[in-house]
């Protein structure tokens, strides 16, 4: 054994004074996780103290660090980054998913394809490093250069009719003055706002005036319609009262 392990072993029992109190934990560490929770070693120290009460050990036994590591070693336990974030789908997921396809299909039926809209906001960083790369093993210090705009971003809006024509692509650009010698494609609209966020006002001025109503009047379309998700710049009174005025 080398120097190096022998320093990460000092200390390290393969036995335990608690073995009952360990074996309910480990139990309890693998149902949380089954569920998709995260268990952190504070609160794996937090639990087993709960147990200990139980268990009648709780004047001697402390849930120390040292205890919490070789409890860890003992049981395989290690940290590591999550590599995935999500929750499972409600169980009535399905039903919903079918009410809402023939909500659509019954409110949609005999209305032509090419006047049924929708749009979407997103939004992208002009830099994104990865967190991680290649590199000589031993190295201690890993660095990566990056052109410093990490934390800048566009928002973007993409609009496209059921049918399947696009419709000018919306860019928010968070800036007051516009771009010096810039012009934007012709199917591109440029909007500057100080803040890279669509609100209600944006929506209404950016997308809809400068690139939905003039696709619908080129077209010579009398009953558009255009869905929106439920976002809470969608439904300010703003945004839904203007809807409203144009379709009445």
């Amino acid at each position: 054994m080398t120097a190096k392990n022998r320093r990460l072993n000092a200390g390290y029992s393969r036995s335990s004074n608690f073995e009952n109190l360990e074996d309910e934990l480990k139990i309890w560490i693998t149902e949380t996780r089954n569920s998709g929770a995260c268990v952190s070693g504070k609160l794996i120290q937090t639990k087993a103290l709960e147990m200990s009460v139980r268990h009648g050990v709780n004047d001697r036994f402390k849930a120390s660090q040292g205890w919490l590591r070789n409890f860890l070693r003992r049981n395989n336990l290690v940290l590591r980054r999550i590599t995935s974030k999500g929750r499972s789908l409600p169980q009535n997921s399905i039903e919903t998913i079918n009410q809402f396809i023939s909500k659509c299909a019954d409110e949609t039926s005999g209305v032509n394809k090419d006047e049924i809209y929708s749009m979407d906001e997103t939004t992208i960083y002009l830099d994104s490093p990865s967190n991680y790369t290649y590199e000589t093993r031993g190295a201690n210090r890993i660095n990566a250069k990056t052109a410093g705009c990490e934390k800048t971003r566009l928002s973007l809006a993409f609009g496209a009719s059921a049918k399947g024509s696009k419709l000018p692509l919306v860019i928010l650009i968070p800036r007051k003055r516009p771009l010096k010698d810039f012009e934007p494609p012709s199917n591109v609209i440029v909007v500057y706002k100080k803040s890279a966020t669509f609100d209600a006002t944006t929506v209404k001025n950016g997308f809809v005036q400068r690139s939905l109503l003039p696709t619908i009047m080129r077209k010579g379309q009398r009953k558009p319609r255009l869905y929106l998700d439920s976002a809470t710049c969608h439904k300010k009174a703003e945004l839904t009262s203007y809807l409203a005025d144009l379709t009445s």
